[in-house]
């Protein structure tokens, strides 16, 4: 858990500075393992915290990685085929020890990050550009926002978010 607070505990003051940081947390996660998945049965309640504690730090990692790359416009670190993260979604509620209202945080930001990191991904990926770019599909993803947009307005989202 100590990793924790060394990405975190960096001040915003400090720019890119944190973006490094969260390159060696990664790193140090990485090599402590903490990226495998946990096959083990648990011995005891002891273990079975232990276990969740080690889901619980690589999830925060990726998300620090996700949400620091996209504060800063850079590449993710770890890959978007990373396991642990990609199969978090019932995580939060995988055993009888995990922290209510706390590790449903943690799977629904990395839902959450995962879905703009894919967005990103089709934004830019067109080969023949040399940001990569890919124009079409920002035509289609414009064109279904004003479709989607005042759908919602009526349920309670604002206009004034959106530009309209």
């Amino acid at each position: 858990m100590a990793l924790l607070g060394f990405g975190y505990s960096v001040s915003m003051l400090f720019g890119l500075r944190q973006f490094c940081q969260a390159d060696v947390l990664s790193r140090v996660a990485t090599d402590l393992n903490l990226h495998l998945p946990n096959t083990a049965k648990p011995i005891n309640e002891q273990h079975a915290r232990e276990m969740l504690n080690r889901t619980r730090v690589w999830l925060n990692c990726f998300n620090l990685d996700r949400s620091t790359g996209s504060q800063y416009g850079k590449p993710p670190i770890i890959p978007n085929t990373d396991y642990v993260a990609n199969h978090s979604q019932d995580w939060w509620n995988s055993s009888e020890y995990n922290m209510k209202n706390f590790d449903i945080h943690i799977s629904c930001y990395n839902a959450e990050l995962r879905v703009m990191g894919n967005f990103v991904r089709k934004i830019y990926s067109n080969p023949d550009h040399p940001t990569g770019l890919n124009k079409v599909w920002c035509k289609v993803s414009s064109s279904w926002s004003t479709i989607l947009i005042p759908k919602y307005i009526g349920r309670g989202f604002r206009a004034d978010c959106y530009g309209n």
